[in-house]
């Protein structure tokens, strides 16, 4: 900006001079961080760990957030009451320094590529809004199971032995839950409740395999005929493989 600065002297004559004034005031200057975050894959229907964004003022007057608004509130969520310094809302003020957090958590409604953003609108001059990319991948895990009976005739008092294998056939590294039951004769289960091996946690990477040899006394009081052993891959609650032979308990 240019003033002109006028002098009179007591001659009634006159002097004009120039002054240049700069200067842009006090300004709020938001800064976002990180502007990507990649989940990678996740399986469908469960839910990522939840990754922090922290939003700054790094300028000189408040900064007024107006809202935070997902592209995709599907298969992504925003939590403004989780971080370090929780934002407690879509549109938080902030002071000049200061700065909240918000976290965003991946949650996979099917098996594809699927992108999104957060947008948060602020009263910045310079970068009204600023976007986080989001990416991720919802996966169903192919896994497999495999039972491998010693003998499929043990009579009572005896010994069941089998082996268990599993695999993961998904790339990535993934948890699995290992269980079994049988079903009787009759066609009760046994145990009534809950299983007879398990849950038991296993951590496999693409392609690999773990084996285990597992063996059960048959009672002397153990009715006679056709059991199914059954085993069970996946997560507590959502089986994603099966597996089960039959044997025959005897005299």
């Amino acid at each position: 900006m240019i003033i002109t600065v006028v002098s009179f002297d007591s001659h009634k004559s006159y002097a004009a001079v120039d002054v240049t004034l700069n200067g842009t005031g006090d300004v709020p200057n938001i800064s976002v961080s990180p502007t990507i975050l990649n989940f990678e894959a996740i399986r469908v229907r469960r839910s990522s760990t939840p990754l922090v964004v922290t939003i700054s003022n790094t300028g000189t007057s408040d900064l007024h957030i107006s809202d935070m608004l997902l592209s995709d509130a599907v298969n992504y969520s925003l939590d403004v009451n989780d971080g370090i310094n929780p934002c407690g809302s879509t549109s938080p003020t902030l002071t000049p320094n200061n700065s909240c957090t918000v976290t965003i958590t991946f949650n996979p409604t099917q098996t594809s590529e699927l992108d999104g953003s957060l947008s948060i609108n602020s009263d910045d001059p310079a970068a009204p809004t600023v976007n986080v990319s989001l990416t991720g991948r919802g996966t169903l895990p192919r896994c497999g199971c495999e039972l491998y009976p010693d003998s499929t005739v043990v009579p009572r008092g005896g010994t069941l032995g089998f082996r268990v294998d599993v695999t993961n056939y998904t790339i990535g590294t993934w948890i699995f839950w290992v269980a079994t039951k049988v079903t009787m004769p009759n066609g009760h289960w046994y145990p009534g409740s809950g299983y007879l091996v398990g849950p038991v946690k296993v951590t496999l990477t693409y392609r690999q395999s773990k084996s285990k040899h597992i063996s059960h006394v048959i009672p002397n009081t153990a009715p006679l005929g056709i059991y199914t052993y059954h085993g069970y891959l996946g997560m507590p609650g959502d089986i994603w493989d099966e597996c089960s032979f039959n044997f025959e308990v005897t005299e």
